[in-house]
């Protein structure tokens, strides 16, 4: 009787050391899976921004129709028509730019930065 307790006895040990062994290959599976969960995260939030980064550039033009929007020359005068109403100089009371000769060139780069079909071609101002 007394071998056959030593023996349970035993087994139990080595039961409770393999449970043992396997609580601590779960804790580090959790610990890896938390790390890789942390990593994913900042993976994404990473993806995200630098997707933001490239829809910035694309501006929409609200209020346009689809068809003034296909043909290139109402586009793009209707951008020199809101580049020169939101970021040129207003004129003066003599009608006159104060830096009337940078008004084209200023115009031509706004029209290639934000129309990326033209980004090979050279826009002039009509």
């Amino acid at each position: 009787m007394k071998h056959t307790q030593v023996s349970i006895s035993k087994s139990i040990k080595q039961a409770e050391g393999r449970i043992s062994e396997i609580e601590h290959q779960c804790n580090e599976i959790k610990c890896e899976d938390k790390i890789r969960e942390k990593r994913r995260k900042r993976n994404e939030q990473s993806l995200q921004e630098i997707w933001e980064n490239v829809k910035r550039p694309n501006l929409h033009l609200t209020g346009v129709s689809e068809s003034d929007r296909e043909n290139g020359t109402k586009l793009e005068n209707t951008l020199q028509g809101i580049i020169q109403e939101n970021l040129l100089p207003q004129p003066s009371k003599t009608g006159q730019h104060s830096n009337s000769g940078n008004t084209e060139n200023t115009i031509k780069i706004l029209l290639k930065k934000s129309n990326p079909k033209t980004h090979n071609r050279q826009i002039h101002q009509r």
